[in-house]
């Protein structure tokens, strides 16, 4: 190769190089962020009273089912309970995920990652179902 032929090859490479390096050194163009994804438990507190049995006598008339608003609603690591157990728990025997108060429909949602959990919602007199 002449020395005019090894210049110009050094100064195409020069000028790649630089090409390169200015493509390179752009911002890159804004990413918008991905939304969270929401996870967790969302529910209705329902309260029912009167007799629901389906073989009731007829008396279902004075049957109501009312929204459970303004309740505390409470995630906890999964309770393991016995069949002979009540279903009312004045203290839950595990760690407390997250908690939250139902709306004026009853309606809740409590953020969580994925897994097992026991849901309680908290009466008026402290005890949890």
């Amino acid at each position: 190769m002449t020395s005019f032929h090894k210049s110009a090859l050094i100064a195409l490479l020069c000028l790649l190089s630089i090409t390169a390096w200015a493509k390179g050194s752009r911002e890159a163009p804004e990413k918008t962020a991905k939304p969270e994804l929401m996870q967790g438990v969302e529910g209705k507190v329902e309260i029912w009273e009167g007799n629901f049995m389906p073989m009731s006598d007829g008396d279902s008339a004075q049957n109501s089912i009312k929204p459970g608003a303004g309740l505390r609603v409470r995630l906890y690591e999964p309770v393991k309970m016995s069949a002979s157990a009540s279903a009312l728990l004045m203290e839950v025997p595990t760690p407390l995920v997250a908690e939250t108060t139902s709306d004026a429909e009853g309606q809740f949602t409590l953020k969580a990652a994925p897994g097992n959990y026991s849901v309680f919602v908290e009466e008026d007199g402290g005890n949890q179902h």
